[in-house]
């Protein structure tokens, strides 16, 4: 005889929406900055020191993200667990996290200011200026 006194099986709830994006967000974005900082960081040097100081500061706002994705991954997982490792002395990677994410951020907000201000110089001429 069957046995009829199993409990019946509860369907797993599907991820949704909200939470797909949070893992992409929080766990698979970093992954990809953390890449962009070991390529970056040394072509910022590079490019300082041949002149090329925009060139620079575009790469240096790049890893400073990838130092985020770092602190990042660290404090809230990696992308293929989403758990939290255990780790040493988070105040300095929130810290870390935080400096990174501001001076990339001011770094990259200047850039595209300044590249935003040379566009309106060259389309606003001032007629009386000679150029």
């Amino acid at each position: 005889m069957p046995d009829t006194h199993t409990a019946p099986l509860i369907p797993q709830r599907e991820p949704t929406l909200g939470s797909l994006a949070r893992q992409l967000a929080f766990a698979q974005m970093p992954s990809t900055f953390y890449t962009a900082l070991q390529v970056s960081a040394p072509r910022a040097i590079q490019a300082w020191s041949d002149g090329w100081f925009r060139v620079a500061g575009w790469l240096f706002a790049t890893s400073c993200f990838g130092l985020w994705a770092i602190a990042q991954q660290h404090l809230v997982g990696h992308a293929d667990t989403l758990e939290p490792s255990p780790v040493r002395a988070p105040r300095m990677w929130r810290a870390l996290r935080g400096v990174a994410a501001v001076a990339g951020a001011l770094t990259a907000g200047a850039l595209a200011a300044e590249g935003f201000v040379r566009i309106l110089s060259a389309v606003f001429q001032c007629p009386g200026c000679g150029g």
